[in-house]
């Protein structure tokens, strides 16, 4: 008797449409299976976050054209850290040598394998593999660092690997992908140099940028989960991050890492699904190691959060070009109205600081006005500027209504 799950059972003379309907759909059950069987799924046995409503509405194929009237059904986005790491995407942190950049990474990591709390911000448990690419030995001492602060050893949701990696190679790509699912998965993934993980690369061409990311985008979208790489600044960091402008447009978040006198800072200057602005302040605080073998002091740092210095609240600097040169302006702008106000708080209305910013934006003259509004829009929601009833003034100095 000819099993009816046979494809030449279609060919069948007499076949009503019921039955028709009923092998097709038992056929594509039995490549379902098959596939499913075939491809191997990095989620697989590991931790993962709940599919959102979002996913169920990707199964129904490509370029689905939805309502807004489907909206609800995506769901909000998630965080890994509450307002600043989302559970998907791609993350740079990013400073100049020494300014803790890599410590603060390891942090993050060390929040995210026990869930605890980051900056006082919730933290959602993730299994993390941290790539470090350079200075490995040093990482080792500031994880036993880390360890003997906080009394503990991070459990095995947290791994290191120390072997090479080149984002412009694919076998290295591959490899690390076929590494990841032999152990189950991971939800996030630190690379610990960009520039070490690009080598032969040049940071400023397009192209190789391009392959670069490229590479970092196929890691994020096989995990399901969030890349963060580390990066450098140029030699003038108020420019900020080192290379092609398309890193920082093809990123999810960037957090600008800096070093000052007594302390040092992080803050987003780049948020695509949070608040612009958000920031905070920590010391690196030495730990006594065990000595090494033959009987010499070791020692570490750790990552201790401390209070954000006031001053230093009033002297960061927009992450944009624009908005620097917006601020400065209306800042200049904004101590002459002081100056002849008699105590009075300096203010400036939108329109009339829009007039005088635009000139100073470069950008082609039918777009100045718009460029301007922007980037003037930017310093309110980065808490550069304070906003009232379309009245400007700096943060502190408006009066409110209680």
């Amino acid at each position: 008797m000819m099993d009816k799950y046979d494809p030449r059972f279609l060919r069948a003379p007499v076949i009503s449409a019921e039955q028709s309907e009923e092998i097709r759909q038992a056929l594509e059950e039995v490549r379902a299976m098959k596939a499913a069987q075939s491809t191997p799924s990095l989620e697989a046995n590991a931790s993962v976050p709940p599919r959102t409503a979002a996913t169920a509405v990707h199964d129904r194929g490509r370029f689905h054209p939805h309502t807004s009237g489907e909206f609800d059904g995506f769901g909000e986005v998630q965080f890994a850290i509450d307002g600043v790491l989302p559970v998907q995407g791609l993350a740079v942190f990013f400073g100049a040598p020494q300014s803790g950049k890599s410590a603060l990474s390891l942090e993050v990591m060390r929040a995210l394998v026990t869930g605890s709390s980051w900056f006082g911000r919730e933290t959602l448990q993730r299994n993390v593999w941290f790539v470090a690419a350079e200075g490995q030995s040093g990482l080792r001492q500031r994880v036993k660092a880390m360890e003997k602060h906080f009394q503990l050893q991070l459990p095995d949701a947290a791994r290191f690997v120390f072997d090479e990696i080149n984002l412009m190679k694919e076998d290295d790509v591959d490899a690390l992908k076929a590494r990841i699912v032999e152990h189950g998965g991971v939800q996030v993934i630190v690379i610990d140099t960009l520039a070490c993980a690009m080598a032969g690369g040049d940071e400023n061409s397009s192209k190789d940028m391009g392959k670069v990311l490229s590479a970092a985008k196929a890691l994020q979208h096989a995990i399901g989960g969030l890349v963060i790489l580390v990066h450098h600044t140029g030699k003038d960091a108020s420019r900020g991050m080192r290379g092609h402008s398309s890193l920082l447009a093809a990123l999810d978040v960037a957090i600008e890492v800096k070093r000052h006198e007594n302390h040092r800072t992080w803050h987003l200057a780049k948020a695509r699904d949070a608040e612009d602005g958000v920031a905070g302040a920590f010391l690196l605080e030495k730990v006594e190691l065990e000595p090494d073998s033959k009987g010499r002091p070791r020692s570490s740092i750790v990552v201790v959060q401390t209070e954000m210095p006031k001053e230093e609240a009033a002297a960061r600097e927009p992450a944009y070009k624009h908005q620097r040169t917006a601020l400065g302006l209306l800042k200049v702008q904004l101590a002459e109205i002081e100056a002849v106000s008699d105590g009075e708080p300096a203010t400036i209305t939108f329109d009339r600081a829009v007039d005088m910013v635009k000139g100073s934006i470069g950008a082609d003259p039918k777009h100045q006005k718009l460029r301007a509004q922007d980037a003037i829009r930017g310093l309110i929601k980065g808490a550069y500027l304070s906003e009232q009833d379309g009245v400007l003034s700096l943060p502190g100095e408006q009066e409110t209504d209680g």
